[in-house]
């Protein structure tokens, strides 16, 4: 198996004669992201609670130590949130789609036909609570989300550039 393409829990891996579109539990750079923005603004809260502390009054030593307690604590998320995203991306991927270059054809995980290659569309769409987008199949019984974005992680170019590179879902023809 070669990883042809990564995206934010999204695998497009090259198995043969086919690519599978794998789903892997997706990173959580937003979760981290928004903890260490915290943890990072109760601490530096926290010292200049402390700088006004040395001035006098005991007022900013509670604050301090309030501050510097719940700093601890979201810097502390941070390291759990980074450890746990590391052991669902270790999990077992879940596949989402099969393109079976041989037939010629778009299969969901269970083999079932879903459409011939050639009916099969790539597109980019918004996703609703993101300013990110994400890509989507398309063929004309259905369609399906494969990458999400995120403005705090990766683009769905990579995904999108790999897919046009082995022939799928060329909006020219």
């Amino acid at each position: 198996m070669a990883v042809v393409a990564r995206c934010n829990g999204t695998e497009l891996d090259r198995q043969g004669g086919e690519l599978w579109i794998v789903e892997r539990p997706a990173p959580l750079h937003t979760a981290v992201f928004v903890l260490g923005l915290l943890a990072a603004i109760l601490l530096v809260n926290a010292v200049v609670q402390v700088v006004f502390a040395i001035g006098g009054g005991s007022g900013h030593a509670i604050a301090a130590a309030i501050l510097a307690m719940l700093g601890g604590v979201f810097a502390w998320l941070v390291v759990v949130v980074v450890r746990l995203g590391r052991r669902r991306a270790a999990a077992e991927p879940r596949p989402l789609l099969i393109v079976d270059f041989k037939s010629k054809q778009l299969l969901d995980a269970g083999r079932h036909v879903l459409a011939p290659l050639a009916a099969v569309r790539v597109e980019r769409v918004f996703q609703a609570a993101s300013s990110a987008r994400a890509l989507s199949l398309r063929w004309p019984q259905g369609s399906r989300i494969i990458a999400r974005g995120s403005p705090f992680g990766e683009t769905v170019d990579d995904c999108e550039a790999a897919l046009r590179a082995q022939g799928i879902g060329d909006s020219s023809s």
